[in-house]
């Protein structure tokens, strides 16, 4: 590339920054995962956020809290947090408006942001104006704030349907567990309850909306995965698996990923 060639690249590039303004906006995660408390080992995480059109990801090792991104500041942005990939994503976003430039993710705002970003790639322009902490104080305040069916609310807003005065809400169901190995399974949402399974008695679950849950098993090294379908004619469904190795390796190793 010749001088002149640089040059006009590297004007473009700056006319385009000053058009787009951008600012460092920090993501920080401040609670402490139930399996986290019960096995005294931070976790890894995957960031997935919004930007211009795109989802982008990124990886947080191992006791990484916090972490910095330049986004412009034309449009909201929404986050999830997956802990170790796939559990139950913490969520937050900030908009144009927003004077502060910190997000503080919370468990609560997790399925709103994982059903806005997985509807992204098609509705980036609904997205990318959302008054999405409206949208957050509507959920909160709602009555069955705990069963708010994410995926109609986010296909409302995209049909410029939305009324925070009827939300739709989910079934709830139960669950029997019978073949699982004893001890305590603790629950990887605050939002659920952890249980306890003896060895010969089976476990009701109760009052859970169709989704996916998950819960460990620290004597047996376990996870266990609990399908909740949104019929009534199909019974839940459930399998275990081993742990992340994670919570496997030595406590030197551990240590080791946290750069000690």
């Amino acid at each position: 590339m010749n001088k002149i060639a640089l040059l006009l690249l590297i004007l473009s590039i700056s006319l385009i920054s000053g058009c787009f303004p951008s600012q460092t906006i920090s993501i920080v995660l401040e609670e402490d995962h139930n399996w986290e408390v019960a096995s005294g080992r931070r976790m890894w995480h995957t960031l997935c956020y919004s930007i211009n059109d795109q989802v982008e990801t990124l990886h947080l090792s191992v006791g990484v809290r916090e972490v910095s991104l330049l986004l412009p500041l034309t449009s909201t942005h929404i986050f999830a947090l997956y802990p170790l990939g796939n559990l139950s994503p913490l969520g937050g976003g900030i908009t144009p408006m927003d004077e502060t430039k910190r997000v503080t993710l919370s468990s609560d705002e997790g399925a709103l942001t994982d059903t806005l970003l997985r509807l992204f790639p098609t509705w980036s322009s609904v997205v990318n104006n959302l008054n999405y902490h409206k949208i957050v104080q509507d959920i909160a305040i709602h009555p069955l704030s705990n069963q708010i069916d994410y995926i109609s609310t986010v296909a409302n807003l995209v049909e410029g349907d939305y009324d925070e005065d009827n939300l739709q809400i989910l079934n709830k169901y139960s669950a029997t567990l019978d073949i699982l190995p004893s001890g305590r399974y603790i629950s990887d949402s605050p939002s659920i309850a952890s249980f306890y399974k003896s060895e010969y008695r089976p476990v009701e679950l109760e009052n859970l909306v169709p989704g996916i849950y998950f819960f460990l098993n620290l004597e047996a090294m376990m996870v266990l995965t609990l399908i909740i379908a949104d019929d009534e004619q199909r019974p839940a469904t459930y399998y275990m698996k081993s742990v992340d190795t994670l919570f496997t390796i030595s406590n030197s190793e551990y240590q080791k990923l946290l750069g000690g």
